[in-house]
């Protein structure tokens, strides 16, 4: 993970497990932290003046996603070698798990990006399995799932970011489609 100066220098630079196959998300950076998810399954978090490490959390296999942040909470989907999958909540000062799914949905691969919907208070992630999942934020009680086109040929891997707006989820799919 590097930080770069406005005009390129770079400021520090933090490495994660080598042999795990490095970053494959983008890090959120608030109130002067770096979080990223790393495919060592660890989610890290960084002084974002310095690059000091502040706390890492082995949560998992690998984070293929990048982590969502809303203003309480780190949110991450975590994949597992089986092939399966969690959801985690995780505190932002201490790197501590909040909550983690209880029925490790989704149950594949998680690689996107979580959204959380403030509108509907609603978080969700997609899955490698085609399925959008959502919890309710407050609670953290599973809601629903929303597979998609299961009639058409093509995978319908979700692997993207979700991005939810006016109590929409808006997000495509391996199966050549877009859905809200």
């Amino acid at each position: 993970l590097t930080a770069l100066s406005p005009d390129g220098e770079v400021r520090w630079q933090q490495e994660t497990d080598m042999d795990g196959r490095g970053i494959h998300g983008t890090p959120v950076v608030t109130e002067g932290t770096v979080y990223i998810g790393a495919y060592d399954g660890i989610l890290y978090a960084f002084d974002a003046q310095s690059g000091d490490k502040q706390w890492e959390n082995k949560l998992g296999g690998s984070i293929g996603g990048s982590p969502a942040y809303d203003g309480d909470r780190i949110y991450v989907g975590v994949e597992y070698p089986d092939p399966e999958g969690s959801t985690f909540a995780v505190d932002p000062d201490s790197g501590d798990v909040l909550w983690e799914d209880s029925e490790s949905r989704p149950t594949d691969h998680p690689h996107s990006t979580p959204a959380i919907d403030p509108v509907t208070g609603k978080m969700k992630v997609g899955s490698n399995d085609g399925n959008l999942y959502a919890w309710e934020e407050s609670e953290m009680e599973f809601k629903w799932s929303f597979e998609t086109d299961p009639q058409n040929d093509t995978d319908g891997e979700i692997k993207a970011p979700i991005t939810a707006y006016d109590g929409a989820a808006f997000f495509g799919s391996w199966d050549e489609r877009i859905y809200r």
